[in-house]
């Protein structure tokens, strides 16, 4: 499908889709656009897929929000610009960029890899200052203790667009020995 027909297709009533992990709707969207800094503030989505779930950020913020995918080179990138998505050779590997990053979003992150745990031990003294996490219910309680471990203020979103078996965690105020 696309880009346009999606784009075209979203209403405030979330809905999946097969290139995105998350379910998608004009109101998650619009959430996760109120927690992430304007350009030239750097937001990578690490485990972006085929980048549709950025893509739409991208376009629904008029190209405010500067956000960029983290993909191994196996994954198909539909739905970003080439210059978007930065690549790393594994899924356990971390992307040297993300010292530089303000936000770090995890969209469905796999706990077996513990890339959550290990972009936040590596990156937590950078200039990051969110993470967000979206993630199935069964899976947003381990995501928010390992948030709460670097960050003093870790929020589930409620009424942030998806379906109830989903989750919304935004983590911010980087623990001062975390710095």
């Amino acid at each position: 499908m696309e880009f346009q027909a999606i784009m075209d297709k979203l209403t405030e009533r979330p809905s999946q889709h097969p290139d995105c992990c998350c379910s998608i709707s004009i109101n998650v969207l619009d959430t996760l656009i109120r927690h992430l800094p304007k350009s030239p503030a750097q937001v990578l989505s690490c485990g972006a897929g085929t980048g549709l779930l950025e893509r739409l950020i991208l376009e629904r913020s008029g190209q405010q929000v500067n956000i960029y995918g983290i993909e191994v080179p196996s994954c198909v990138n539909k739905y970003l610009s080439e210059e978007r998505m930065l690549r790393v050779r594994s899924t356990t590997d971390l992307h040297s960029d993300a010292l530089l990053a303000e936000v770090l979003i995890f969209c469905y992150p796999r706990q077996e890899t513990l890339l959550l745990q290990k972009y936040l031990q590596a990156f937590v003294s950078g200039t990051l200052h969110t993470a967000i996490v979206l993630t199935h219910y069964d899976d947003h309680l381990p995501a928010k203790a390992i948030l709460m471990i670097f960050f003093d203020r870790v929020d589930v979103v409620q009424n942030s667009g998806l379906p109830d078996f989903e989750k919304l965690i935004v983590a911010t105020q980087v623990k001062s020995g975390e710095r």
